[in-house]
This record gives structure tokens, C-alpha cells and sequence, in this order.
């Protein structure tokens, strides 16, 4: 009995190690993972400056987008272990802090560029003003000069019993400021390209959910338990900048509340796109428990880099499907 009972407690203290040993090692992966991420964000963060700066960002979010996927395969428990996530974490760390050094010098190559066509824009701009004041100050008598040289030797008679002078619209007052005038604004409008920001009137995000043969009249109606199914969705950037797109799918019900969904994702996919990029890519979905009306509910979130923190982009979509036994 007293041999049962030390069995017994050395078995408890072999379990309770176990448990700190595997809390402290989910632990330890969480927070590798969270650093991963951090350098993640600070990398888009610099990204996204180069581009404002007008700097030419496709190459690092494509080696961005190589980061993320990267830390897609960390942040799945059933394909890395802890070994696996703290390799990967310090791949995706050492991806992150090259990018953002690149975009820190693009950013620069950016503003330098800039600079230049200021120069160069405000240059003209001067010169298309001060060519404007001479045309409406000097115009009318050059005109005229021009006119009396040409036309010295013809002879001019007036018919009529009421003769009133006339004189030449090309060299009325009014004519010359009005042409003054449209040279102002024209100086106005390409000035305005220079000094304002690129901006998009009406910035927005797309999301859709397309078929297994990239339409929206084929989705399944009906699927068998343990069968995946093939299903493509869309994502469109048109937010006048790079953004970091993340779509949730999750599953729900009838009683299941959305615009978000209160629920865990069964699965997420994450890209970085630029501005007027769009993104079509194939998921397939394998549902275990049969039922009616199964909802499968499609959200995107994004990255805001002013929070810092991954946000519901208010964009959401959804199937359903009944879920029948295998034969």
C-alpha cells in the first residue's frame, strides 16, 4: 500500500511538471510569435511611409508577404512544434528588420525624388506666371505693333452714315486678362498635383466569395461530412495605400450573431496588397459535424496602423450548406 501510494504521488509530480513544462512552453511560443508580429507591423508601418514618400514599394510587400506566410505555418499548432515556431519567429524577425532597413532608404530615394520635381514643378510654375504677366502687360501693343507692320500699306474706307471705331477683339483689354486668367488657373491645378497628397475620394476594401469554378452561381448546396470542398475568395484594395488584409472564415448557425461573428476562425488567410491590387485565392473547407444550414461566415479585418492593432474592416460575407452523413 505505501509503494501505491509513493507510485501515486511521484505519478502526480511527474504530471504536474509535465503541465508547467508544456504551459511554459506554450508560453514561451506565444511570446516568440508576438515579437515575430511586432517586427511585422513595424516593417508595414516603414513600408507604408516609403510609399507616401512616393518611394516604389512592390518588391518588400512581396518579401513581406513571404514573412507572413511564414508565421501562418508558426501560429498553427498542428504543423510546428516549439522548436519549429522559434526557428520560424527568427526567420520572420530577420525578414521584417531587412525590409524595414530597405524601406527606410526607399523612403529616403523617395523624398530625394521628390524634392527634385518640386524644383523642377515650381520652376515652371514661375516661368508659366511671369509668361503670363508679360502676355497680359506687353500683348496688345506687341499685337498691335505686329499689325501696323504688316498692314502699313493697305488702304482702309468706312461706308456707312454712322461710323464708329472699331477695334480688334485680339486687342481688347478683357480678352488679354481672361487669357491671363486661364493661364492662372492652369498654373493652380498642376500645382495642386504637386502639393497635395495622393488621395482616394473614397477609399474602400472589397471582399467576395466565389465558387469552385471562379463564379457566384456554383456554391455547394448540400456537402458530406469529412468531404472538403473547394471554394475561391476575392479581396480588392482601394484604399489609396498598402494594406495587410486578413480574412477570417468561421462557422456558425442560424442563432449565430455576425458583423463580426462572436466566434473563434476555424481558419484565416493574410496578404499584404497594394493599393488597386486585388487577391483571388482557393480555400478548401472540410466540415466534421452533420446538420442543416450550416453558415459559413467570411469577415476581413486589417491591420490599423494608427492602433496598431488588427481591426474588423466592416466587410463580411456568407453561405450555407447542409452537411449530410457519409454513405
Amino acid at each position: 500500500m505505501r509503494a501505491f501510494r509513493l507510485l501515486s504521488i511521484l505519478l502526480m509530480f511527474s504530471i504536474s511538471f509535465w503541465l508547467v513544462d508544456a504551459l511554459h512552453g506554450a508560453q514561451e511560443a506565444d511570446d516568440t510569435i508576438g515579437d515575430a508580429r511586432k517586427e511585422i507591423y513595424e516593417a508595414i508601418d516603414a513600408v507604408t511611409e516609403a510609399y507616401n514618400s512616393g518611394g516604389e514599394v512592390s518588391e518588400l510587400i512581396g518579401t513581406l508577404n513571404e514573412a507572413l506566410s511564414l508565421i501562418g505555418k508558426a501560429e498553427t499548432p498542428s504543423d510546428a512544434n516549439l522548436e519549429e515556431v522559434i526557428r520560424l519567429s527568427s526567420q520572420v524577425q530577420t525578414i521584417a528588420q531587412t525590409v524595414r532597413s530597405n524601406a527606410r532608404y526607399i523612403k529616403e530615394e523617395g523624398e530625394r525624388r521628390r524634392q527634385v520635381e518640386t524644383v523642377t514643378t515650381i520652376g515652371s510654375l514661375v516661368s508659366l506666371f511671369v509668361s503670363g504677366a508679360f502676355v497680359y502687360i506687353y500683348g496688345p501693343k506687341l499685337f498691335w505693333r505686329t499689325w501696323v507692320r504688316l498692314r502699313k500699306d493697305y488702304r482702309v474706307s468706312l461706308k456707312g452714315s454712322n461710323q464708329k471705331s472699331v477695334s480688334s477683339m485680339l486687342t481688347s483689354g478683357e480678352v488679354w486678362a481672361l487669357a491671363f486668367v486661364m493661364i492662372l488657373i492652369g498654373t493652380v491645378l498642376v500645382s495642386s498635383q504637386l502639393f497635395f497628397p495622393r488621395s482616394v475620394a473614397e477609399p474602400f476594401s472589397e471582399l467576395g466569395v466565389l465558387g469552385a469554378r471562379m463564379n457566384m452561381a456554383d456554391y455547394p448546396k448540400e456537402v458530406v461530412a469529412s468531404e472538403s470542398f473547394k471554394l475561391n475568395l476575392y479581396v480588392g484594395n482601394h484604399m489609396g495605400r498598402p494594406v495587410d488584409y486578413i480574412v477570417m472564415v468561421k462557422l456558425g448557425s442560424n442563432e449565430t450573431s455576425v458583423d463580426p461573428a462572436q466566434i473563434e476562425p476555424i481558419v484565416k488567410f493574410e496578404k499584404v496588397l497594394l493599393d488597386n491590387e486585388t487577391w483571388i485565392f482557393p480555400i478548401d473547407i472540410k466540415l466534421i459535424e452533420t446538420g442543416l444550414n450550416q453558415r459559413i461566415i467570411f469577415e476581413l479585418w486589417t491591420y490599423n496602423e494608427l492602433s496598431r492593432r488588427i481591426e474588423y474592416n466592416q466587410r463580411w460575407c456568407q453561405i450555407w450548406v447542409n452537411v449530410t452523413a457519409p454513405f
